[in-house]
């Protein structure tokens, strides 16, 4: 009986130490980083956390390569190869890719200094996929997997009609008749002048006051007042630039639907327009920040490298 008892004892102290000597593993996707959840190991399936001896074991996954991995204190975390995985490269930021019947939101990757959206693994043979990307068409192709990596290069175009709809939602500063206050901020090169300026924007009723340094002046109906006078011709000259970009902020919302959406980044928008202003080529772009359909941060850039012009416009909604 004591025989029995003594091996039971040293059965159980070796089954703890060797418990004691195991390690937590991670396995990740090669490709995207992202963690693997159901392994197989030694032709067993492991789901959820995983702690293993030190020993050498035979590792996969679905639709990864079978790899050979040496467990021990210091290699705890391994990554396997995917067989086969898809990567895209678009015109815009990529929202989700359906395959399918499933729908999968892709990882963000930089290669060579291109975004690519990637999903990993995926298995071979032919699938069809739906790529889309908010208030762009989605796109629908059919492909024929093959080991490594299956590359796309797309071109999304713009749902202009629901993106329309979409800014006659949205809440623009300097619109209606609540009071309402910005500040604006203006850097860059003019017509190969430096500019710097800062200028707060106070809304009451149909006036807006401008308080440019020591200078405080009021808009309204097109004309500027300034403390209870009109502007002379030269005060109307420098200010005339002013006035183009307070009609380019009140109209904002037809600014907008003018503008190609190029990329929508969670609550930012980008967009952008190349046109012609005196036989000279400029490129405008604004990005646009919401919260709750309120717009509360606005970036307008203006180049036009002929007259030397490269300004920045920030507006923050205060």
């Amino acid at each position: 009986m004591k025989k029995i008892i003594l091996v039971l004892l040293i059965f159980s102290l070796l089954y703890f130490v060797g418990c004691g000597n195991s390690y937590k593993i991670n396995f990740f996707d090669e490709v995207t980083g992202k963690p693997i959840n159901t392994v197989i190991i030694d032709g067993k399936t492991f789901e959820g956390e995983l702690r293993l001896s030190p020993n050498t074991y035979k590792v996969s996954a679905n639709n990864y390569e079978e790899k050979t991995v040496s467990v021990n204190k210091d290699k705890r975390t391994f990554f396997l190869k995917p067989i086969s995985y898809l990567s895209v490269e678009a015109n815009t930021r990529i929202n989700s890719i359906k395959i399918d019947n499933t729908y999968y939101e892709p990882v963000s990757l930089i290669v060579n200094g291109r975004e690519v959206f990637v999903i990993s693994p995926v298995a071979l043979g032919k699938h069809k996929i739906v790529i889309e990307s908010k208030f762009f068409i989605p796109l629908s192709k059919e492909i024929e997997f093959k080991e490594g990596e299956n590359h796309l290069n797309v071109a999304l175009s713009v749902d202009n009609v629901t993106f329309s709809k979409f800014l006659d939602t949205v809440e623009f500063p300097l619109e209606g008749s609540s009071n309402k206050k910005i500040a604006v901020k203006i850097n860059g090169i003019a017509n190969k002048n430096p500019v710097k300026k800062e200028i707060e924007v106070e809304k009451t009723g149909d006036f807006l006051t401008f308080k440019d340094g020591n200078l405080t002046y009021s808009y309204k109906n097109g004309d500027f007042d300034i403390n209870g006078r009109k502007p002379n011709e030269e005060e109307k000259a420098i200010l005339s630039y002013s006035k183009s970009v307070i009609e380019e902020f009140l109209n904002l919302r037809s600014t907008l639907k003018s503008l190609n959406l190029k990329e929508v980044k969670d609550n930012e928008f980008i967009l952008s327009k190349t046109g012609d202003f005196e036989g000279r080529k400029i490129n405008e772009s604004i990005s646009f920040t919401l919260n709750n359909a309120k717009i509360t941060n606005i970036i307008l850039n203006i180049v036009q490298e002929q007259i030397n012009t490269n300004l920045s416009i920030e507006v923050e909604v205060k």
